[in-house]
């Protein structure tokens, strides 16, 4: 399965500031307007869990939440890529600035269903 051979693939979740502007037509990963701060390193942390959940008759890619657990950023958004070749799967839009001061900051991912999953076949 597609999704399976994905996975062999290191994948990588990076925070975004307010400055950036992802959209729809984000196709690679760049650090312009990413986040930064105490405990936040530049191209984010690499995702854990990686695996294939069906949906009927569709395969959704999801991965284990994500936390720093001391940082102090301001994060409106993340991106999901492929660690190798910087591709970008999914833009995520935090609808407002979420805040950490000296403390945890946890990206909870979506839930691995045909119309919320990270990618879906």
């Amino acid at each position: 399965m597609l999704l399976e051979l994905l996975l062999q693939d290191p994948w990588h979740i990076a925070l975004l500031g307010a400055e950036a502007s992802p959209g729809q037509h984000t196709t690679k990963y760049s650090p312009q307007g990413e986040c930064s701060g105490l405990g936040y390193k530049a191209g984010g942390k690499p995702l854990a869990g990686g695996r294939v959940v069906m949906d009927g008759d569709v395969a959704c890619l999801t991965f284990d939440d994500v936390k720093w657990p001391v940082c102090s950023v301001t994060a409106h958004g993340a991106v999901v890529y492929n660690g190798r070749t910087r591709d970008v799967i999914r833009v995520l839009d935090f609808g407002g600035a979420k805040i950490s001061t000296n403390g945890p900051f946890t990206v909870f991912m979506p839930l691995a269903a045909r119309d919320t999953a990270l990618f879906a076949l």
